[in-house]
């Protein structure tokens, strides 16, 4: 089982930022730090920008469904037996929505773009 645990200091955060790779959706982009095995503890950060999203219910709302796929996500590569080769993940919302487009946003649209960020990941070759 996949354990997550949220990234709080700055150094290891702005150390993901700069070392990571990147991977970008329309919606989202994904920055990963690579490990050279599978890790069952998997540091995360999700970032929704002020200048994106300006209400704050929106932007916190934003940050709980990016964090629920995210932890959804890494259960379901645990249970399929897979070992995701990172050792750390961000998420940072790119997207420009109106207002109105964010109240109806649903965990099942940010699960596909999840999905397929992580399939990128996956299907590149990571190295540490």
């Amino acid at each position: 089982m996949v354990s997550l645990h949220p990234l709080k200091r700055r150094k290891d955060i702005e150390g993901l930022w700069e070392k990571g790779q990147r991977y970008a959706h329309p919606m989202l982009t994904l920055v990963v730090l690579p490990t050279s095995e599978g890790s069952n503890a998997i540091g995360y950060v999700v970032s929704v920008p002020r200048r994106r999203v300006r209400k704050a219910v929106l932007r916190n709302r934003l940050r709980r469904l990016l964090r629920e796929g995210v932890r959804r996500l890494c259960q379901e590569a645990s249970e399929k037996g897979l070992k995701l080769p990172v050792r750390e993940i961000g998420v940072v919302w790119r997207g420009s929505l109106t207002e109105e487009e964010l109240r109806r946003l649903r965990l099942s649209h940010l699960m596909l773009a999840l999905r397929e960020l992580f399939q990128q990941v996956q299907a590149s070759n990571l190295h540490p």
